[in-house]
């Protein structure tokens, strides 16, 4: 059959990605807890239907690949625990897809062949939404958006990590770090995501020494390495000492490497391609959530409509710091990081002015989960 063969394909990608691009400095990372990640919206009504059968489960991969050792890596690795779990018949994994009706279409052509899950890492929107939802199946999307009335399909679970909390951590320590003051940030895009992602780090840094600045060079693409090499050259060419970028690979630090400045990385521990350079890394783990989703797909109590944000120490965290980070560095970031899981902390509060100087966020306002989460599309006071 050809789900079979389709098993066995995906498996043996999964197998070669872990066993060849995993990173053995994962150990250290800092400890993941296994509490469920936080709803945002509450519970859909209707519930999924239990299968007959066992299910199969297909992750489809815009324009990258689980080779690029750090997002969808981790998504990959995600998709390897779903395989293990009992009444999983299958799991299939397609990777450079075009970002086109081709997505579309090969969503339509994975649930015509059974899939039960189907999964889209790379949040490529409507062009995933348009050939899963109402399809009778069910729909992951990470980094999901809701429609314009603010709602999500009864069949679709959108997802994320509160990643700005990790950056802000990031940022405290690169404040400790810093010689110039000066950061160097690698936009992917120039869209909330990203842009929330620069200014808590930029936060973060602020929260050390007033005078931090952030510059930016913005290359259009998740996964470009001659193009990040470009732009973290750059960077460091204008002044840049610590290094940050919400890009897919190791690009950004092994610049950093052989450059003599800092870097912090996303999604992996990615140390060894910098050994000197590496600050810490804004860790992401999709395996629990994965798996406790199935589950209730499998028992039949999976509920769409819904969007899940992880808190910080569950699905995301701040990496165990590189070997020559300072120990106030360190201190100051897991302070901080403390008194954010005590409740003590809450870092995203006004006032706060754009790159104008005018008043965005007024003095002792909180912003929210959703405006940071979708809605901060203008970068702070230092970004230039």
């Amino acid at each position: 059959m050809r789900h079979s063969l389709k098993a066995l394909v995906a498996i043996l990608i999964i197998s070669m990605v872990a066993i060849g691009c995993s990173s053995e400095a994962d150990e250290s990372a800092a400890p993941a807890t296994t509490a469920a990640p936080a709803t945002t919206a509450a519970p859909a009504t209707t519930a999924a239907a239990a299968p007959a059968e066992p299910i199969g489960v297909a992750m489809l991969i815009g324009a990258s690949t689980c080779a690029d050792e750090g997002y969808f890596l981790t998504h990959c690795e995600g998709l390897e625990a779903i395989g293990a779990m009992d009444g999983v018949e299958w799991t299939a994994l397609e990777e450079f897809i075009p970002v086109t009706e081709e997505f579309t279409q090969l969503v339509e052509q994975y649930i015509a062949e059974g899939a039960d899950v189907v999964i889209d890492p790379g949040a490529v929107g409507d062009l995933f939404l348009d050939g899963c939802s109402g399809m009778g199946v069910v729909c992951f999307q990470t980094y999901g958006l809701p429609d314009a009335d603010g709602n999500f399909a009864d069949d679709v679970v959108a997802y994320y990590p509160r990643h700005w909390e990790s950056a802000y951590l990031s940022g405290v320590a690169a404040g400790h770090v810093t010689e110039t003051g000066h950061l160097g940030y690698v936009v992917s895009f120039d869209v909330p995501l990203i842009v929330a992602n620069a200014n808590a780090f930029l936060m973060g840094c602020q929260s050390v020494r007033s005078d931090c600045m952030l510059s930016t060079v913005t290359i259009n693409s998740w996964f470009d390495p001659p193009q990040e090499v470009e732009a973290s050259n750059a960077l460091i060419n204008g002044g840049a000492d610590v290094l940050f970028g919400f890009i897919d690979d190791a690009s950004v630090i092994a610049t950093a490497e052989e450059r003599g400045v800092w870097a912090v990385t996303m999604f992996k521990d990615m140390r060894r391609f910098g050994e000197n350079a590496y600050l810490t890394s804004a860790l992401m783990n999709w395996d629990d959530f994965y798996t406790e989703e199935i589950g209730k797909v499998l028992d039949g109590t999976w509920t769409g409509g819904r969007l899940e944000l992880f808190d910080l120490g569950v699905g995301h965290d701040i990496d165990a710091f590189g070997a020559n980070v300072p120990a106030d560095a360190q201190s100051a970031a897991m302070d901080a990081r403390q008194q954010m899981l005590d409740g003590t902390l809450n870092p995203f509060v006004g006032p706060l002015y754009d790159t104008d100087g005018e008043m965005r966020i007024g003095a002792g306002e909180e912003l929210t989960d959703d405006f940071i989460y979708s809605k901060w599309d203008w970068y702070i006071d230092g970004v230039g």
